[in-house]
């Protein structure tokens, strides 16, 4: 069954879980793993790949796995090829842990950090916090690792939903209108090229002790479904 539009759906799985990894990968992205220098890179490459498609195959309406096709979108966001399937998706990993976002009805992005590796990046992570942020009770203490973080995760969940990255700089996006502690409403200030007029909903999420993940899903969304992926 495909998500509701106001309630994207998470998947999560600890890298390594999989077995037959790279089974149904395309010729392409086993070109692609060929790259990597090493073998461990190499294999949670395949595996976040083989993860990717085995999601995104067990979605009504969706070809099996192994017959997906992805092509590029604005910026170079991944997306099914048109006719497969209408929905979008966001792929996120960080070491020990990967995550895909699934939405109908509007955009989406997923962003995750295993929050020990950002340890030594806080003043970059000081530089993407706005004083409008640091008013949201979510992320008060704008000195402090876990806040920090979240707002970095949530920023680049908003930039990843466009196929961005941050090539804009983070601190422009200023989270507002905050639902909850966990659930902001954002509108670009005017028309904006990139995020249009639409408002997006971005949400924090707690998966994982040690992890920081957020969705950015373009219009409404009341909640998130999290599940585990069990193969």
């Amino acid at each position: 069954m495909l998500p509701r539009p106001d309630e994207p759906h998470v998947w999560w799985l600890p890298s390594g879980e999989l077995t037959g990894a790279g089974q149904i990968v395309s010729a392409d992205e086993t070109q692609r793993a060929r790259r990597f220098t090493s073998h461990p890179d190499r294999s949670r490459f395949l595996e976040g790949r083989t993860f990717l498609r085995l999601v995104l195959g067990s979605y009504a309406g969706v070809p099996p796995p192994a017959d997906l096709r992805f092509e590029s979108g604005t910026y170079g966001k991944p997306r099914l090829q048109r006719g497969m399937a209408d929905l979008d998706f966001s792929f996120s990993r960080t070491p020990g842990l990967f995550a895909v976002a699934i939405s109908t009805g509007g955009r989406v992005g997923l962003d995750l950090e295993a929050k020990n590796r950002l340890q030594h990046a806080r003043r970059a992570l000081q530089r993407a916090l706005s004083p409008q942020d640091a008013s949201l009770p979510a992320f008060r203490g704008g000195d402090d690792l876990d806040v920090l973080v979240e707002n970095w995760v949530a920023k680049e969940a908003l930039l990843k939903a466009v196929g961005l990255g941050f090539t804009r700089e983070p601190r422009e996006l200023r989270l507002g209108s905050g639902v909850g502690e966990k659930r902001f409403l954002w509108r670009p200030l005017e028309l904006d090229p990139d995020f249009g007029k639409s408002s997006w909903t971005v949400i924090s999420l707690s998966i994982v002790p040690g992890y920081a993940c957020a969705v950015a899903k373009e219009g409404h969304a009341k909640d998130v479904v999290v599940n585990r992926y069990l193969r």
